[in-house]
């Protein structure tokens, strides 16, 4: 942090300045900040607790970071966020992200059978839109069996 408190000023009012620094280069995204937890009293608890916070949302973000970048980037269909320690909203987020994964996973996979049959010349039919998932508009498979349907019509 780089606030430098002026020379002779009030210790809490030093502490509350590093600890105004710390928020504001959270806020902005640098989860590396620390806080010196080795003031006595509350203010060594609130380092304590500040720099739990920020180990926390660095984790946080680094696994769905990786998880997004397995997921849509690689391809690897299994990815999945593992964060150790979070709860409320966030484990909320963290559950969230994986269910948005395997929803897509699902739909890959779906895509995946139908145009293997279909690349094998075995039929794949009207499949009934079993993967059909709240908030999709229509449900892979069911649409490239439709599409394989028309295109053997003579």
């Amino acid at each position: 942090m780089d606030e430098r408190p002026a020379p002779g000023a009030d210790p809490a009012e030093q502490a509350l300045r590093h600890l105004r620094a710390g928020l504001t280069a959270v806020r902005d995204g640098d989860f590396a900040t620390r806080l010196a937890p080795e003031r006595p009293g509350v203010l060594g608890e609130i380092a304590t607790v500040f720099n739990t916070m920020a180990d926390q949302l660095s984790a946080f973000a680094g696994e769905v970071t990786r998880a997004a970048r397995e997921v849509g980037t690689v391809g690897n269909l299994r990815g999945q966020t593992t964060v150790k320690g979070i709860s409320g909203v966030w484990k909320d987020l963290s559950d969230n992200v994986n269910v948005m994964a395997s929803n897509l996973t699902g739909q890959v996979r779906s895509m995946s059978e139908v145009a293997t049959a279909s690349a094998s010349g075995r039929p794949v039919g009207d499949a009934p839109p079993q993967r059909l998932r709240p908030g999709e508009p229509v449900d892979t498979r069911h649409l490239l069996g439709r599409m394989q349907y028309w295109l053997d019509t003579p």
